[in-house]
C-alpha cells in the first residue's frame, strides 16, 4: 500500500508560535491556500482512500486534496495531533515561565500524550487499511504526529522540522513500512 502522510495548513495559532496539540483550530486563508497547493503536488496519485484527523485544520486540509480526487475523508481520532497537556494553548514565552528555559527540550509537560502512545494508535490504522485492500492512501495529521510517527522508519533521521503543508511518501509492504521521500518542504 502506498501511504501520502502530510500536515495541515496554516492557523492563526501557528503564527502566533502557539501550541495546539488536540485544541481545535481552524485554518487560516494562508493555510486554506497552502491546502490548495498541496492538493495541486498531489493531483498525481491515485487515491483509493483519504483518512484525516477529526480536528478541523487536518480535515480541511485534507477535504482540498479529496476534491481534486473526487472521494469523501474519512475521519479517524486516531490522527489526532498529540495531546500535549498543560502546554496546549501556550507560546514559548508563556512555556518558559511555566516550565522554565528550553521547555521544548523534550516536550515532557503534565498531561501530555507519550510518544509511543501516539505511534501505535498510527501503526493500529495503518495496518487496518492495508488489511481492508487500499492500494494508495492519503493521511491527513499534525506535525507532531507526522514526525512522531514516521521517526520510527529507518531513513527518516534527517527529516527535522514538519512545515504546514509537508508531505511524505512511504510503501507499507507485508507488515513493513518503507520511507520513500519528502514530497513537498514549505518551511511555513
Amino acid at each position: 500500500m502506498n501511504i501520502v502522510i502530510f500536515r495541515h495548513g496554516q492557523t492563526d495559532w501557528n503564527v502566533e508560535g502557539r501550541l495546539q496539540g488536540s485544541t481545535d483550530i481552524a485554518l487560516n486563508l494562508t493555510g486554506k491556500e497552502q491546502a490548495k497547493q498541496l492538493a495541486a503536488k498531489l493531483a498525481h496519485y491515485s487515491f483509493d482512500g483519504i483518512i484525516s484527523s477529526d480536528l478541523s485544520r487536518a480535515h480541511e486540509t485534507a477535504q482540498l486534496v479529496a476534491a481534486v480526487h473526487g472521494i469523501k475523508v474519512i475521519k479517524d481520532k486516531r490522527l489526532r495531533e498529540i495531546e500535549l497537556g498543560q502546554a496546549e494553548g501556550k507560546t514559548l514565552k508563556e512555556l518558559e515561565i511555566d516550565f522554565g528555559s528550553d521547555p521544548l527540550a523534550n516536550y515532557n509537560f503534565p498531561g501530555r500524550e507519550s510518544k509511543q502512545s501516539l505511534v501505535i494508535r498510527v501503526n493500529q490504522l495503518v495496518h487496518e487499511l492495508a488489511a481492508s485492500g487500499l492500494k494508495s492512501v492519503a493521511l491527513s495529521s499534525h506535525g507532531g504526529v507526522v514526525w512522531n510517527w514516521l521517526s520510527q522508519f529507518p531513513g527518516t533521521q534527517d527529516i527535522g522540522r514538519v512545515h504546514n503543508t509537508d508531505a511524505f511518501e512511504l510503501e507499507y509492504v507485508k507488515g513493513t513500512m518503507i520511507y520513500k521521500s519528502r514530497i513537498s518542504n514549505n518551511k511555513n
